[in-house]
């Protein structure tokens, strides 16, 4: 409970500081993202993501990106197992579970602003808790791996701004967390503080 609190402190205090840094020289981006993600090495891969963004932009191309996510995953895999009575079906489950920090730079790959493709690079520490069932044709056991550490992420997008301050977009991403590639696909929803709602020519670096 301790270290939770500690995350959370440090991720309003990382906010804070892309928030102020960013006013002082252009415009910040809070977003909210899912995703589709699929988890490396477990019975069903299949799971999803969910992240809070805050993006710090200047006049240049390169911006500061901030990312607080939690991913999700839970699978079974059918299974027979040999008892007196002859072969039983049965289930393996497993189940992961990732709480994601992260910060890094941003760039500005092709954008008038109100149009943007871009790549965020994500480097911090991911808390990551796998549950998963082992079997040896007899007997089953349950078993518990942390995996905390170190976690990065590449993050390629596209997104459009509509009206004054609301931006809608998808993403493709790539992410090693929990000792496992995984790769995602997935949509973000964003609130600009910017004063623009008209093209302007592209930044330079």
């Amino acid at each position: 409970m301790k270290r939770m609190r500690f995350y959370m402190m440090l991720a309003m205090v990382c906010c804070a500081v892309v928030s102020v840094r960013a006013q002082g020289h252009g415009w910040v981006q809070y977003s909210f993202s899912g995703a589709y993600e699929n988890f490396a090495h477990t019975f069903e891969n299949s799971g999803y993501t969910l992240a809070v963004e805050a993006e710090g932009h200047s006049k240049r191309r390169v911006y500061g990106a901030f990312l607080v996510g939690l991913s999700t995953y839970e699978g079974s895999k059918p299974i027979t197992l040999e008892s007196d009575f002859g072969l039983v079906s049965d289930n393996l489950a497993d189940k992961k579970t990732q709480m994601l920090f992260a910060l890094g730079p941003g760039f500005d790959l092709l954008s008038n602003q109100i149009d943007r493709f871009y790549l965020n690079l994500y480097g911090g520490y991911a808390v990551v808790d796998y549950e998963y069932d082992v079997c040896d044709d007899v007997l089953r056991d349950s078993r518990d791996e942390n995996l905390n550490g170190f976690w990065g992420m590449a993050r390629l997008g596209y997104e459009h701004q509509f009206g004054r301050s609301f931006s809608l977009g998808g993403f493709l991403q790539g992410a090693y967390v929990g000792e496992e590639f995984n790769w995602g696909i997935g949509l973000r929803i964003g609130f600009r503080t910017s004063d623009f709602s008209w093209k302007k020519p592209s930044a330079s670096y």
